[in-house]
């Protein structure tokens, strides 16, 4: 199956285990507060009442009352339309761990200055940072209670016994990783959060305004360029987006159903409005439908495209491609933009996140961006007429689940294209010859065995002549040797002969 990163969380077990989708069941929160007597949170012990001053509270009249012997553990008791500053989800004891409360201050910390005195800027930078690894259409309230529930742990067993079809499952198995990796403290505060459900839920809820406004970042950067990237033939009236979707027959196109392209091009003159476009946009009785499981024109590149398949050049437009790179690697890594009027901006959002490679989710997060760049709704929505982004979202993540190969191939090659821009017959380049760099290095190469060769002969000369000399010395030693040795002979021959001549004498 496909590589999520939920993967990594599996753990084995010896029995199946059967996957009720416990969603459907009962709320979030009110699973994690059953899950044992344990979860809900502790009732504040009298000793430490005694010292506990009232939550401040933006009301005119209402004061913090200091307890007397009689009241030692009552409050004063605040009006009906109170303002907190400060949420407070269980008593604040020593036993708190740090990130708990930075948590809780991050809740109420709407302004940036008050997140960085209280050190907890971090944690809202890397929210921002979760729609491009979990996408848009997430229920952060069901990944975040149902991960908690299982303690981030998913068994070996079920995993095996789901349907490759994509369902809640598999939204809790795939983003609860995604969400626990990228933002500190979570994956490490398991059981301390499973005390606190109420706190999960309000963490949940602002994860989910975050993410918005992170998304609306990446479409600012999109919405403007489209035009440009999709390279229209007549752009007359599409700088408004409002002009923009199924108002205008060149928007309109892109977003037509691939199978249905021929129904769109069979009004040769291309009338205003588009017969096609009016049908869309009438939503009479019989009309013509855009539907999210009627992939769109701009997901398909045309060139690789078989009318009657579905899978040659989906995913692969240069459209799509260029929508991804201005998000992650920045405008001026497209091929269609004129960066002649560039200015200095923010560094490209694939160095903040050190991101070397792309993912199947980043790739369905680019094309929801991209066709509602396309369409002409002025805000952010999850439907456009009869399209729904969580449906299509769905469809192409059963897609990835249904086929590890061709999920695989997809991610792989946007990665090239992103990160390494190198050409589909990069392997088989053989007719241009070495490159530059190649033959400069030969040519190196070709210099330094020259040098060391100039290097070698005199030291090779040096060493004949010291041999020579080592010879001439050991010859000469040799003829020595001979000489004392006749010397020797002589000696012992004379010492015979006079031991002789004394034999005769006697």
């Amino acid at each position: 199956m496909p590589g999520f990163n939920g993967l990594q969380r599996i753990r084995k077990t010896g029995a199946a285990v059967s996957v009720p989708l416990q969603c459907q069941t009962s709320s979030p929160v009110s699973r994690l507060a059953s899950l044992s007597p344990s979860l809900s949170p502790p009732p504040p012990s009298q000793a430490a009442s005694k010292h506990r001053k009232q939550t401040s509270v933006k009301h005119k009249k209402v004061k913090v009352v200091e307890n007397d012997e009689d009241n030692s553990d009552e409050f004063a008791r605040l009006p009906k339309k109170q303002k907190t500053a400060h949420l407070v989800t269980t008593e604040e004891t020593q036993e708190t761990p740090d990130i708990i409360r930075r948590y809780e201050m991050l809740l109420t910390s709407t302004k940036m200055i008050t997140r960085i005195t209280n050190g907890i800027e971090y944690l809202y930078q890397a929210a921002r940072t979760l729609p491009r690894h979990v996408g848009v259409c997430v229920n952060y309230t069901y990944v975040l209670t149902e991960g908690l529930h299982r303690e981030g742990e998913w068994t070996q067993d079920e995993l095996e016994l789901q349907d490759l079809t994509w369902s809640p499952w598999w939204e809790a198995f795939v983003y609860f990783d995604g969400i626990s990796r990228h933002f500190p403290g979570l994956s490490d505060n398991i059981m301390e959060l499973r005390q606190r459900p109420e706190l999960v839920g309000h963490l949940a809820r602002w994860m989910s305004s975050v993410a918005g406004k992170a998304r609306g970042d990446d479409i600012s950067r999109l919405k403007d360029k489209v035009v440009s990237l999709a390279d229209l033939s007549d752009t007359s009236g599409l700088k408004a987006k409002s002009s923009r979707g199924f108002k205008h027959p060149e928007t309109g196109r892109l977003l037509c159903p691939i199978k249905r392209l021929g129904e769109y091009d069979a009004d040769p003159e291309k009338s205003e409005p588009q017969p096609f476009c009016r049908m869309v946009r009438d939503q009479k009785a019989g009309h013509a439908r855009v539907r999210s499981a009627d992939y769109p024109l701009f997901m398909y590149n045309m060139n690789e495209y078989v009318p009657g398949k579905l899978i040659p050049g989906f995913l692969k437009s240069t459209f799509l491609v260029d929508c991804t790179r201005v998000v992650f690697t920045g405008p001026s890594s497209t091929s269609g933009l004129d960066m002649s009027s560039k200015t200095k901006g923010k560094p490209p959002v694939c160095r903040a996140l050190n991101m070397m490679s792309i993912n199947f989710i980043n790739i369905v997060y680019i094309a929801i961006l991209a066709r509602f760049c396309l369409n002409s709704q002025s805000d952010y929505q999850d439907r456009d007429i009869d399209f729904s982004n969580k449906d299509f979202m769905s469809n192409l993540m059963t897609i990835s689940l249904k086929s590890e190969k061709w999920h695989e191939e997809i991610c792989s090659w946007y990665t090239r294209q992103l990160f390494q821009r190198c050409s589909e017959d990069s392997d088989g380049d053989e007719g241009s010859g070495p490159s530059a760099h190649e033959l400069l290095l030969a040519e190196l190469a070709e210099e330094q065995e020259f040098e060391n060769q100039n290097q070698k002969a005199p030291r090779a000369e040096a060493e004949k002549d010291s041999a020579l000399a080592d010879d001439n010395i050991s010859e000469g030693h040799g003829e020595q040797n001979i000489g004392h040795g006749s010397l020797s002979r002589c000696d012992e021959d004379q010492d015979a002969e006079g031991s002789k001549s004394d034999e005769e004498v006697d």
